[in-house]
């Protein structure tokens, strides 16, 4: 009886330490504001940034015609998102956005987030949140312009050098007019 009395105690005085702790890492950061740079037809990578009619998208998903007026290649796949609902409160917001990037260090990917909603967004002023921090990836962003009725924001994730191969996962956060909604899942697989 001693033994269990005891047990107990030493939990009510460990419990506080280790909640306080989880909540301490799990609270959401905001994730700096940062500026966005379109490629002209000198792309790099696949998932450098290009302005179209319909709004911003990656390199590899635009087909360019030279000033010769002939189509040029394009040297990528497409850069794949996924699509999915969120909740928030009292609505859901449907996000398109790149889950899984895989990219050596030393490199600045691009996520590009299209954010949409049944009813109109008020104020549109979004906030991009981020729930865990990898060692050397630095996570910035930027809106930019899309279709009408539709929020974007552009996700660039800094790479360090020293960042070594392996699968770094995180959670980003969308805010908008003031409502979180649920998170999405991040992944970047650093490859050699």
């Amino acid at each position: 009886m001693k033994k269990l009395a005891f047990i107990a105690f030493i939990m009510i005085l460990l419990l506080p330490l280790l909640t306080a702790c989880q909540s301490q890492a799990e609270a959401p950061m905001p994730i700096a504001a940062g500026t966005y740079t379109l490629g002209t037809h000198n792309f790099t990578a696949p998932d450098d940034l290009f302005a179209t009619p319909g709004g911003i998208t990656y390199a590899a998903n635009v087909f360019g015609v030279n000033s010769s007026g002939e189509t040029e290649p394009n040297p990528w796949p497409p850069v794949e998102s996924v699509t999915t609902t969120l909740w928030g409160g009292l609505d859901t917001i449907t996000v398109e956005y790149r889950a899984h990037i895989e990219s050596p260090a030393g490199q600045i990917r691009n996520n590009i987030f299209w954010i949409t909603r049944a009813t109109r967004f008020e104020n549109n002023n979004l906030v991009l949140y981020q729930s865990a921090k990898p060692d050397g990836i630095e996570l910035t962003w930027a809106a930019g312009g899309g279709l009408p009725g539709t929020l974007m924001a552009i996700l660039m994730i800094n790479i360090s050098p020293q960042v070594l191969p392996g699968e770094y996962m995180f959670r980003i956060i969308i805010e908008i007019d003031g409502q979180q909604y649920d998170s999405v899942p991040c992944t970047i697989n650093v490859i050699e």
